[in-house]
């Protein structure tokens, strides 16, 4: 299946395109990068063309079910994009720290108090802190022993300001030497680093005795294909257990926080619970997790891209509805047609406000309603190989 993208339509994902020569460039994993096995992964989708020798290929593991790009960008390019690129379609530049140093999530707090963490002495680091949101939530019920770490220039001069000394820029590997903490969390981070297992064993070298780790990430299965596919940022996409298998290699076990939102996963990692004392009925395992997923992913990650009744030509929405339990379940949906009847509509309001300066109001009334048009050429290629219309390999990023 040959699909070309011929349209995006959205006020925060841009196009970040590649050639043959470049993506022929790119390194392959030689093993999983969660859980280390070195089995042949099963190929889902390409990104490219289908004419190249060399595609970027969404393959997912046959030992954990990680699903993740088998050759993307280099590590320096990852890096750099956080560093220079992240989210400046939101308006993260450089001189506007102010903005946002007051919000305060009391996410982590409440799983802290759901695992029985009543000491206040108790040493957190949050890996990849943000705006320091999480790390003001802990600091509002108590806890003052709290770090983070942090990629983005932007985000760390705000956490910074908020927590003076406690931040360290560049990310997880720059935490010093001999650094230890008993909680280690991150936030919808682990699926953005280009090797989770280095993560995970870096984090464990700064692990108190008796510590935790906790991890949230996007479930696979309730992820938006689009994103699983397109969205470089994502370079992985975790099911229950992936995670459970990454933990295990090296000697932790894991329990599922139940108060996760339903298109994430939040998991503890521990290897005796004797300095914890979790409420049992806030948390499960990896085997109530498996009972609500029956089918394969490779149908649902080829789902989008397969030809519809439409004919040669779609629109595939680019936004999540909770209470579109259709949508929810595919992972996509196309646009309806009153949908696709007020998209020049929408466009010519969208390109008013940004013309005239109202940011703020462009992004907030445009923000669910991005597409792609995708068009099909016949091809004998069974697996779907998706790229521009200028026979380039696609992602999209903010």
């Amino acid at each position: 299946m040959s699909i070309i993208i011929e349209d995006l339509f959205h006020p925060f994902y841009q196009e970040l395109k590649f050639s043959e020569s470049d993506v022929s460039k790119f390194h392959s994993y030689t093993a999983c990068p969660c859980c280390n096995t070195k089995a042949q992964p099963r190929s889902l989708v390409y990104l490219g063309h289908e004419k190249w020798k060399t595609n970027i290929a969404i393959v997912q593991c046959t030992e954990c079910e990680l699903i993740y790009y088998l050759n993307p960008p280099t590590e320096d390019f990852i890096a750099d994009y956080y560093e220079t690129r992240w989210n400046k379609s939101r308006g993260e530049e450089s001189g506007q720290h102010a903005k946002g140093a007051q919000k305060i999530s009391p996410r982590m707090a409440t799983l802290a108090s759901d695992l029985g963490i009543t000491n206040e002495k108790t040493s957190f680091l949050d890996v990849g802190c943000g705006l320091g949101k999480l790390m003001a939530g802990l600091q509002q019920v108590g806890f003052d022993n709290i770090w983070g770490t942090e990629m983005s220039p932007y985000r760390v001069a705000v956490s910074e300001s908020r927590f003076p000394g406690h931040v360290f820029p560049g990310g997880y590997k720059n935490v010093p030497p001999g650094k230890q903490f008993d909680v280690i969390y991150s936030n919808h981070v682990v699926e953005h680093l280009y090797s989770p297992a280095d993560f995970f064993s870096s984090m464990v070298e700064h692990l108190s005795e008796h510590g935790i780790i906790a991890i949230t990430v996007p479930d696979a299965w309730e992820e938006y294909v689009i994103n699983q596919v397109l969205f470089l940022p994502h370079l992985h996409s975790f099911s229950a257990q992936s995670l459970e298998l990454l933990g295990k290699n090296y000697g932790f076990s894991c329990m599922f926080w139940k108060k996760a939102r339903w298109e994430e996963l939040t998991v503890v990692f521990y290897r005796n619970l004797s300095h914890i004392q979790p409420y049992s009925d806030q948390f499960c395992s990896l085997a109530e997790l498996a009972k609500k997923h029956t089918k394969s992913q490779l149908a649902r990650i080829r789902g989008p891209w397969e030809k519809s009744n439409n004919g040669k030509t779609t629109y595939l929405t680019l936004y999540r509805s909770e209470k579109n339990l259709e949508q929810r379940r595919k992972g996509f949906s196309h646009l309806t047609s009153l949908d696709l009847a007020l998209c020049p509509v929408r466009r010519a309001i969208y390109f008013a406000l940004k013309n005239s300066g109202l940011k703020k109001s462009r992004l907030s009334f445009l923000c669910k309603y991005g597409y792609l048009k995708v068009r099909w050429e016949d091809s004998t290629e069974n697996i779907p190989v998706i790229s521009s219309t200028e026979d380039q390999a696609t992602f999209l990023i903010k």
